[in-house]
């Protein structure tokens, strides 16, 4: 993942339980889809990810975007 760009966010740790596990968010990013895409034709990659389903309990593949700072203005309740 590094020689294509990938880094590991800080992970969002929950307080809570799902299950029998404790449920942390880790996300992974790269500096564009087609780094992103290198990544994942990378020959290794597969037996990476029969390790990943040995330790998390699932895994999800978004594409997303920098969202910027949320707004202080936006009403604590709907209604």
């Amino acid at each position: 993942m590094g020689p294509c760009g990938g880094r590991i966010e800080p992970a969002i740790g929950n307080v809570g339980q799902v299950g029998d596990a404790p449920f942390d968010v880790h996300l992974v990013s790269f500096p564009d889809l087609a780094r992103a895409d290198s990544c994942a034709s990378n020959p290794e990659t597969p037996n990476l990810s029969s390790h990943r389903s040995e330790i998390a309990f699932s895994a999800s593949i978004l594409e997303g975007r920098q969202a910027g700072r949320c707004q202080a203005d936006v009403p604590k309740t709907l209604g």
